[in-house]
């Protein structure tokens, strides 16, 4: 911690001082904000429970009113409960009165619904309202009409039960003027509350006499057909009509004044919630302004304080920049002692300053001069190196494409009796690939000849078939006109074992023999007919196959004639080739004369090349020596040349860096 201190500049630490200061003051405005956060999540909770209770209520008037309500009439409270059961701790009384609410059943329904009513009001802090200007309409709405709308129910339920009957007794007019107290007691309680209220929130008076006023009304006149029933042993359908009308009535005005209570309390919670908000942002603003304020002191006293300083530290970066006054001092007469010997300090500093710089000022202005003499010699002795450098290298190229010259042509020569060699290897295989081809020439001439005759052989065979065919459908043609006669033999016999049937008929009992062996021919009649009709069926299809066969047959022939066409063409040319080949075999023996002459020639040329290139590649070693010899000459004087040009430019730079200061 004290080496941090020590390395800590005066403004930092008057900083932290204030840091430390000030730190109280958000801390105490975090705690207040938060208090004030508490506040309104608390009258926010509130609120939940309100809307959530103000659903409950109306949908439980709705079924007290009609006995049960719609699937469809419960959607609204689902929603709600799904919104805010985490936070009410709704969801499981809600899912035990959901089904109450579909039936018939009011006892169970009533306390079901007062126990979640009640569950609501604690968990959402409506019943722990710790302000008398929203506790007592809260009382309203949360404890008082949700008790008194139960009294109503169980009144309404009992007398139902009596009306039915047609009768009372005096234990049941009792129990009923017990019950009937127990209401009053409530609107009593109703009436104090709302005194209570028009105390603490004078400006809800209107809204709340108007809503009380027609609440009152309808109560008053329930209770009136109340002491009317009791009054009477018995009721008619028009007494029980106008009771069960009151009844409705009067949950009518108690769900009206409910509604106008909850509006009024969610009016309240708002208001509440807007003052603590008001608080928490005033607080924040007060907070704000006195933390403004005490920086700016601080700031106020740091700068009183460091002012003094400011003008050391101007005066030694005016130094430090190039750009300072080395004549200049400080004033040593200040308020404060420990600056006034902080300024002594100064002015002893920079007199030894500029002692130094003026000594400076002198050996740059030596070291200038002895630089530019070096720098010249440099440059001379440079560029002579340079100019020899690329001489040899201009020697050096030359040298190498001279090698490279002679490289390609020794590996010419190379490929050129390489050349030679397989050359004349092609050669004599070609002779003996030409003595292959006379052979297979003549094998071939001899094939071609016994082709040509087999085929002609085989086209006279197809000839012979197709007149053969001929004759087969000249006596296919025959056999059609034979067919027809004995169809219309056929035919004839039929008729006349027709007419020898008709005869047996006419001769009764003596023709019936006659008349089967009529009928006998006839049967064989059509028999034969559906053979002939067979047999010309078949002679059909055979002379369509032969049809076709000796169409086969001719475009075979023409085939054939095509195949001894072609034969004598290749016959003709292996002719032609055979003829040649006396002249290839001369002009092969011409060719290895000259390939051999070749070779000879091209020997010489390789080994005289190989010679060269030696010879080159000595040349090639010897320049190359000389090459790296000023190669390195030029680089030791480029080295120089840029020392030189280092120790110039340095002096210069000092030489500029001593003027800035005024000596």
């Amino acid at each position: 911690m004290e080496r941090f201190f020590r390395r800590t500049g005066i403004r930092v630490k008057l900083l932290i001082i204030l840091g430390l200061l000030s730190l109280p003051y958000p801390v105490l405005m975090g705690l207040l904000i938060r208090q004030q956060n508490v506040a309104i999540r608390f009258a926010e909770k509130e609120l939940l429970g309100a809307e959530f209770n103000r659903s409950l209520f109306q949908l439980f008037s709705r079924a007290e009113s009609q006995g049960f309500v719609e699937a469809g009439e419960l959607k609204d409270v689902d929603a709600l409960n799904r919104e805010m059961s985490e936070a009410l701790k709704s969801g499981e009384l809600w899912q035990a009165l959901r089904p109450l609410l579909l039936a018939a059943g009011a006892d169970e329904r009533r306390q079901r619904f007062l126990e979640l009513n009640t569950r609501v009001g604690d968990t959402s802090n409506l019943i722990l309202d710790p302000d008398l200007d929203s506790y007592y309409v809260m009382d309203i709405t949360t404890i008082r009409l949700p008790l008194l709308l139960k009294r109503l129910g169980e009144i309404s339920e009992r007398s139902d039960e009596l009306l039915a009957r047609g009768s009372i007794t005096d234990s049941e007019r009792e129990q009923l003027l017990l019950q009937e107290s127990l209401l009053e007691e409530q609107l009593q309680g109703i009436l104090h509350s709302q005194q209570t209220i028009f105390e603490y929130n004078p400006e809800l008076r209107p809204a709340m006499i108007a809503a009380h006023g027609k609440f009152s009304t309808r109560m008053d006149a329930f209770r009136n057909r109340l002491e009317f029933l009791l009054l009477e042993e018995k009721a008619d359908r028009a007494g029980r009509a106008a009771f069960e009308k009151a009844r409705r009535e009067a949950i009518t005005g108690i769900v009206d004044f409910y509604i106008t209570t909850s509006q009024l309390l969610v009016i309240l919670l708002n208001k509440r919630i807007d003052g603590f908000v008001m608080q928490r942002n005033v607080t924040t603003g007060i907070v704000a302004v006195l933390i403004v304020t005490s920086v700016a002191l601080t700031f106020l006293l740091i700068g009183s304080i460091i002012r003094p300083l400011r003008e050391i530290g101007s005066r030694m970066n005016e130094i430090a920049d190039g750009q300072g006054d080395l004549t200049s001092r400080l004033t040593e007469d200040l308020p404060d002692r420990d600056l006034s010997v902080l300024a002594a300090a100064f002015n002893r500093f920079v007199g030894r300053i500029r002692d130094i710089v003026l000594e400076a000022r002198r050996l740059a202005g030596r070291q200038a001069s002895s630089a530019g003499d070096l720098k010249s010699s440099s440059e001379h002795f440079g560029r002579d190196m340079q100019a020899e450098a690329a001489t040899m290298e201009e020697i050096s190229a030359t040298m190498e494409e001279i090698s490279a010259s002679a490289d390609q042509v020794a590996f010419s020569v190379e490929g050129t009796v390489q050349a030679t060699h397989d050359l004349m290897k092609s050669m004599d295989r070609l002779s003996s690939i030409l003595g292959q081809v006379t052979s297979l020439i003549n094998r071939t001439s001899s094939l071609t000849d016994q082709t040509t005759e087999q085929a002609n052989e085989g086209r006279q065979g197809m000839q012979s078939i197709l007149e053969t065919i001929s004759n087969i459908q000249q006596s296919s043609a025959l056999v059609d006109d034979i067919i027809m006669i004995i169809e219309e033999i056929a035919e004839r016999i039929n008729l006349l074992s027709l007419n020898a049937a008709i005869e047996a008929a006419r001769a009764g009992e003596a023709g019936r023999g006659f008349a089967v062996v009529a009928q006998e021919v006839s049967r064989l009649a059509d028999q034969t007919n559906s053979s002939i009709n067979d047999i010309g069926n078949l002679i059909k299809e055979n002379g369509e196959r032969i049809e076709r066969g000796s169409a086969t047959i001719r475009t075979t022939v023409q085939t054939i004639n095509d195949v001894i066409e072609s034969v004598g063409n290749i016959s003709r040319s292996v002719l032609e080739i055979s003829a040649l080949i006396p002249e290839e075999d001369r002009i092969k023996d011409m060719v290895n004369a000259s390939a051999g002459d070749l070779l000879k020639r091209a020997t010489g040329i390789e080994q005289s090349s190989i010679e060269q290139k030696s010879a080159i590649l000595e040349i090639t070693k010897a320049i190359a020596s000389i090459n790296d010899a000023v190669q390195r000459s030029a680089r030791h004087s480029t080295h120089v040349l840029e020392r030189a040009v280092d120790v110039d430019s340095d002096a210069g730079e000092m030489t500029k860096l001593v003027e800035k200061f005024r000596t």
